[in-house]
């Protein structure tokens, strides 16, 4: 996944077709932040699922593999800026 970068905001752990695991800033142990995250994530056309642990901060979201791996790491970051 070329954009799955790590920045300031997010941090790919793991990196396979449709699916990424990535650690967020901001998530650990802040359940609003968190929850606000999962839906912003799960409003988007592009994203099958999302599903935040608030103990780790790490969110795995599901993607249809065909999609260009760009458009769900913008996705992904634009969500984590919110």
């Amino acid at each position: 996944m070329a954009e799955a970068v790590a920045d300031d905001i997010l941090t790919p752990l793991s990196v396979l077709p449709g699916r990424v695991r990535w650690r967020v800033a901001g998530l650990r142990s802040n359940v609003a932040a968190a929850a606000l995250f999962e839906s912003l994530l799960a409003a988007s056309d592009w994203i099958q699922s999302a599903v935040v642990n608030v103990v780790t901060g790490r969110v795995l979201v599901h993607f249809d593999p065909e999609l260009p791996p760009e458009i769900i790491a913008s996705t992904v970051r634009g969500a984590a800026r919110s």
